[in-house]
């Protein structure tokens, strides 16, 4: 085996633990394999790659990972107006399913983009919530919409948790199995479930900028999340 041939194998190998960790993870890890990145990454490895191999490395990564997206794509006809569905496929084009309308309550007749409004407010706000999945879902109320309240532990010394409220786990308040559920009630920090997302500034940024025909991909939406504070590990 040539030294090429040794550096495309270790660069080939060094990309799938990459994917492994960040692409293969649900929903995929936000990040971009900088060169940083990539010695935080592969620092625990018994041969760390060198520095030399980032640029190989990297290439692989990008060329798997955009093997693996999705894409979020929209057509309408301009002289008809009114909503039209948007599809999720693959790179190629394969349809796997329609996107899921996340804001139903404030835009029941669908999706719309090109310009301001609840249409494409809803398509905005179910981009984001699709490409970060179940990350996307209030993280008080776990996306039950309802939440619990739970009688402090008796006797024994208060602890302010036991005062938090956690998600609704379908148990009635007090019943005979007396699991000290004091109240529960409609989430306060969510209306539907989804965690607060930056929908609007996606709307302007994107939505409303796009022509009849629009696509885009997971991968380009969870970055430009990452870059507004929001990840799947967390953020605003």
């Amino acid at each position: 085996m040539t030294p090429d041939e040794k550096d495309d194998t270790r660069a080939e190998g060094f990309a799938a633990k990459w994917l492994a960790e960040h692409d293969c993870a649900e929903p995929p890890r936000v990040g971009y394999p900088t060169d940083e990145a990539m010695a935080a990454a592969f620092a625990g490895c018994v041969r760390p790659p060198d520095a030399r191999l980032y640029p190989l490395i990297r290439e692989r990564i990008l060329a798997e990972a955009a093997a693996r997206d999705v894409w979020y794509r929209g057509a309408r006809d301009p002289q008809v107006p009114g909503p039209a569905p948007v599809v999720i496929e693959t790179p190629a084009g394969d349809v796997l399913g329609l996107l899921h309308n996340a804001a139903a309550g404030k835009s029941p007749d669908g999706f719309a983009w090109g310009y301001g409004g609840s249409g494409p407010a809803a398509l905005a706000r179910s981009i984001l919530a699709a490409a970060l999945g179940d990350a996307a879902k209030c993280p008080t109320c776990a996306g039950t919409q309802r939440i619990m309240w739970r009688d402090p532990p008796d006797p024994g010394p208060e602890d302010p948790t036991d005062y938090a409220p956690v998600p609704w786990d379908g148990r009635p308040a007090l019943d005979s199995r007396g699991h000290k559920v004091l109240l529960i009630e409609d989430c306060y920090d969510c209306e539907d479930g989804t965690r607060h997302l930056p929908y609007q500034a996606f709307k302007r940024q994107h939505v409303g900028r796009w022509g009849p025909e629009f696509r885009i991909a997971r991968s380009e939406v969870l970055a430009w999340l990452a870059a507004h504070g929001v990840t799947a590990e967390g953020g605003a």
